[in-house]
């Protein structure tokens, strides 16, 4: 590792309980060593890192192009809104901006052809962030101006070498601690051919060492080429394979950059005999071994050196290395960790024997060697291509895995811990049953492999490697940073500001008026629900003022509050539903029918519509009023057709547990098949005191025009296999945290709560915390 000697900051301290620990624990099994790099769980000052942030951003024709809603059914008619890439990503980078503070500074750097500074690093004052929020608000315009001064053929490099001179031009050492960060935001087409060989330049370029985080848009994109980029600069790659998951993978970066403890992290680790094998097939980074190789100038000193990018408070940073051959007993095995944190240089070396075997639970280890052999089996599908001078193409390689993923999954340690839940995540994303096992999924089929495979296994690959959660859709990678206050906080925050700021203007008219969307997307937000009312009321198409957060973000269920009345079979009267358990029974329009499960998820800020009768639901769950003859619609649209002049409508931000049904089947006795319209009638029951029916999970409408038609929520198996993969459900009361999304980003299947049990609420009774903020139109 360089370090910058001719600056004061850059000073050795002496190690501290605050600082970053390394322990080595050889294995009892004699067969490798475990190395465990552990950070403080919090920084000293509680508060996120401080950032130097530059936002390279594409600002080519490419990126100007519509980005449409994915759907259920390829068959289907596809949402469209307006919105382009570039609206999207200025959206995304906007949350960002949202979240800095005075401590922060911010670059922002467009490019078609060569590159233009829009901002220098500066410092987030209020003034500064409102300048920054133009800017970055008005993308589409800026390029038109500054077209002149980016002609030429699309320009990847020029972006970053521009983004990365800010850097220089502003080093000065006198200067708190901050993370030097680049996110280059591109739809990932390296069309310039002036750069054959874009690493090496790259690494001429970077002189300050800001990590490069990288975005695959879509299933062209440059995935080994932008991974590269990531690799060699500590940075992270994320695959984005359509709209609906832009919020999610810029949320998920930002909160891991404001949660880093370290970076240029590098471990050293030698002894006598002493040949390790790191679980990575090949690397870029020059410095980077993959096997142990001798020490100059000594006799049988062997050691190898690992560049570990970044290490994040509460997440340790945990590595396998296996033995080519066992070292002698006395090996004394001697890991050297050096690191650039908020103290500046920073150095810790710990000697162990390698006979000093170590003490963790058998399912630890094994769940530390079964990702060890994960990243060894995922890297190698990804070759070096020396030739390029990155990562090569990976389709003859994902071709040819099926026998060696076999393998895998026959011998990985974990499928011995199903009840571990570290293990459990692992054998889930390796095997599971669909949604889940995206793994094997990617590989199962000629093109899935050409589609999405690669690039999903390629992000898959990067969130093990750095330990780091890039999505809230696979299980392995949701494990790591949950014990982190700092990234939870910095994610919160990071939704909540996605959801709430201004939508962007769509850059784009759509002129007709596609079928209502499918209610996998429950969230909208308050400023979206009134745009849609005064984008009717004027005459113009609503469908380009649907909200951003409601569609390019994650979501959570369908759910009505906790304190929604549900009219019992009978005489029974109303309770709320929160109280309702298993076997009791609820009105339907055909009649009586129990209750089988009560699903309820645990939301914060959730926005809601409150109908007619007191009734407060999501968006977009499907509901019934005005008695016979009425149709099923969604609460957004009614509350858009209202037009929002009686004062009977609302919306709420609202906090604590949303519930949904699942009612019990019918038994025909001459088992003859029901129309599934009527049938689907079965599974619906009634709520409020103004006559509003709403639609009950597994109602059997997977597909068709029918507003309730899901092929998820309307599917009886699906739910049912769903449901079962939560913790057993208490007189019938299942919770979950969420939606689990499959490779697409459609909704199939429900999150497990962290720690797999009981989510507290805030009143027993009832199960809702407060109402946030409440607007009457």
């Amino acid at each position: 590792m360089d370090v910058p000697s001719d600056s004061p900051q850059w000073t050795k301290v002496p190690p501290d309980e605050n600082d970053l620990r390394v322990h080595v624990y050889p294995l009892a099994s004699k067969d490798g060593i475990l190395i465990k790099v552990k950070p403080p769980r919090v920084p000293k000052t509680n508060e996120p890192t401080p950032t130097d942030l530059v936002l390279v951003i594409d600002v080519s024709p490419s990126m100007q192009t519509e980005m449409v809603v994915p759907t259920e059914d390829e068959n289907q008619v596809r949402e469209r809104f307006g919105f382009t890439v570039l609206d999207l990503v200025g959206h995304a980078c906007l949350t960002i901006l949202e979240t800095l503070t005075e401590r922060d500074r911010l670059g922002i750097v467009m490019f078609k052809g060569r590159a233009t500074v829009l901002q220098g690093l500066t410092f987030q004052d209020p003034q500064a962030k409102e300048r920054s929020a133009k800017d970055l608000g008005d993308l589409r315009r800026l390029s038109e101006k500054w077209h002149c001064n980016m002609l030429g053929e699309r320009d990847v490099m020029d972006g970053l070498q521009v983004g990365l001179q800010l850097f220089k031009e502003v080093r000065d050492h006198s200067l708190p601690y901050r993370v030097p960060a680049v996110m280059l935001v591109t739809d990932s087409h390296l069309d310039s051919t002036e750069y054959t060989k874009p690493v090496a330049s790259l690494k001429e370029t970077n002189p300050e060492k800001a990590q490069i985080h990288t975005f695959g848009f879509g299933y062209n994109s440059e995935a080994g080429v932008f991974k590269a980029f990531s690799e060699i600069s500590g940075g992270r790659y994320t695959f984005i394979p359509d709209s609906s998951m832009i919020g999610t993978a810029f949320i998920h970066a930002m909160a891991n950059i404001r949660n880093t403890a370290a970076f240029r992290v590098c471990l050293n680790i030698k002894g006598e005999n002493l040949k390790l094998v790191s679980p990575f097939v090949a690397t870029l980074r020059e410095e980077e071994t993959t096997s142990s190789i001798p020490e100059p100038d000594t006799r049988n000193i062997y050691r190898i050196q690992l560049s570990l990018g970044s290490i994040h408070f509460g997440q340790s940073r945990d590595l396998y290395l296996a033995y080519e051959r066992p070292p002698p007993e006395d090996c004394v095995i001697q890991a050297e960790l050096v690191a650039f944190d908020a103290e500046g240089y920073f150095q810790t070396v710990e000697d162990c024997r390698a006979d000093d075997y170590s003490h963790l639970s058998p399912a630890e280890v094994a769940y530390h060697v079964s990702r060890a052999q994960l990243c060894r089996f995922l890297s190698s599908l990804f070759p070096l291509d020396i030739s390029f001078d990155g990562l090569g193409g990976f389709l003859p390689k994902l071709e040819m895995a099926e026998a060696s993923l076999a393998e895998l999954k026959r011998t990985i340690p974990a499928r011995r811990f199903p009840d571990d839940d570290d293990c459990a995540s692992l054998m889930t994303d390796l095997e599971g049953a669909p949604p889940r096992g995206q793994i094997s999924l990617a590989l199962s089929r000629r093109d899935y492999r050409d589609r999405w495979g690669g690039h999903y296994l390629l992000g898959l690959l990067d969130a093990h490697t750095g330990q780091v959660s890039t999505s809230h859709k696979d299980e392995g990678p949701l494990r790591y940073g949950r014990d982190s206050p700092i990234l939870k906080r910095c994610r919160d925050a990071l939704n909540a500001a996605f959801d709430h700021i201004e939508p962007p203007r769509p850059s784009i008219d759509v002129i007709c008026t596609p079928a209502p969307p499918p209610y996998r997307f429950p969230s909208v937000t308050l400023r979206s629900a009134r745009s849609i009312a005064d984008k009717r009321a004027a005459g113009e198409p609503v469908d380009a003022c649907a909200t951003v957060g409601s569609r390019f973000n994650q979501g959570s269920n369908p759910c009505f509050a906790g304190t929604a009345m549900v009219r019992l079979a009978g005489d029974g009267g109303v309770v709320p539903i929160s109280w309702l358990r298993a076997g009791i029974s609820v009105a339907t329009p055909a009649g009586p029918r129990a209750v089988r499960t009560v699903l309820r998820t645990r939301v914060r800020n959730q926005p809601m519509v409150r109908l007619p009768g007191g009734v407060v639901v999501t968006p977009w769950h499907p509901v019934k009023m005005g008695g016979d003859g009425a149709e099923w619609m969604f609460p957004a649209a009614a509350a858009a057709a209202a037009g929002w002049d009686d004062g009977s409508i609302s919306t709420i931000t609202y906090s604590g547990f949303i519930y949904s049904l699942l009612l019990e089947a019918e038994a025909r006795p001459d088992g003859t098949k029901q129309n599934p319209v009527a049938a689907a009638e079965q599974h619906a029951f009634c709520v409020g005191s103004g006559g509003v029916w709403a639609v009950a999970m597994g109602h059997g409408l997977v597909e068709g025009s029918d507003v309730r038609a899901h092929a998820f929520y309307g599917d009886r198996d699906a739910c049912l296999g769903a449901l079962a993969t939560l913790p057993a459900p208490k007189n019938g009361v299942a919770t979950s945290a969420g939606v689990l999304r499959d490779a697409t980003g459609r909704v199939a299947g429900f999150r497990v709560p962290d720690g797999g049990g009981e989510v507290r609420a805030g009143t027993a009774a009832q199960g809702f915390d407060v109402v946030v903020r409440r607007s009457t139109v």
